[in-house]
């Protein structure tokens, strides 16, 4: 799988899933968890919950629904249970973001323990992050994710910048691994979502 730090020039558009219909936050399936996401500042951004895993015993284990829409702060998604552990966030500004990759929603900041509250000023200092997502075994579960943009090349190049967004759970959540290198805190991936091994 490629993954990709967001340092090159080269840059194609991206293009973000239509919106997907939420789910409701108090729906309780067997089998399946309900992940509430509060998204600060980011209103009309879309969030894409996949998952691009490889166990232990080498299997790929893939997840690839569609993206949610930030409405009134919230973004509500249903998924297995199963495949959460492992699983990342792509996230995307309501207008178009012309870069080469997905940014991916940052669930911790090396250096930087679970728990912990990152400013925008430290999260856009961080040297290297992981999207990868421990996953649950609950039912329902919120998590917060604060937002802000930073500037990029523009694709195909011509002297500007496009504006990308940063996103990262606040507090902080444990990755299991699979951290890489930042710019400008934001990481992204080319992949379908940020690649995650086995935790």
């Amino acid at each position: 799988m490629k993954r990709i730090w967001v340092v090159a020039a080269a840059v194609v558009a991206i293009l973000v899933p239509g919106a997907a219909t939420p789910a409701q936050a108090g729906d309780v399936v067997p089998g399946r968890t309900t992940i509430t996401m509060r998204v600060a500042d980011c209103e009309g951004c879309t969030i894409r919950p996949t998952l691009s895993r490889i166990d232990a015993d080498g299997k790929a284990v893939g997840y690839y629904p569609k993206a949610v829409t930030v409405r009134n702060g919230v973004a509500v998604m249903r998924v297995p249970t199963a495949k959460t552990p492992g699983m990342s966030f792509l996230i995307s500004g309501p207008s178009l973001e012309s870069i080469n990759a997905a940014p991916v929603v940052v669930v911790q900041y090396k250096g930087y323990k679970p728990g912990s509250i990152v400013t925008k000023a430290q999260a856009k200092a961080a040297k290297q992050a992981s999207g990868c997502w421990v996953g649950t075994s609950q039912s329902q579960v919120t998590l917060s994710v604060a937002t802000a943009t930073v500037l990029m090349p523009t694709f195909p190049p011509d002297g500007t910048k496009t504006r990308v967004t940063l996103g990262w759970l606040v507090p902080t959540a444990k990755a299991p691994g699979n951290f890489g290198q930042t710019f400008k805190g934001v990481i992204a991936t080319q992949d379908a979502g940020w690649p995650c091994d086995a935790g």
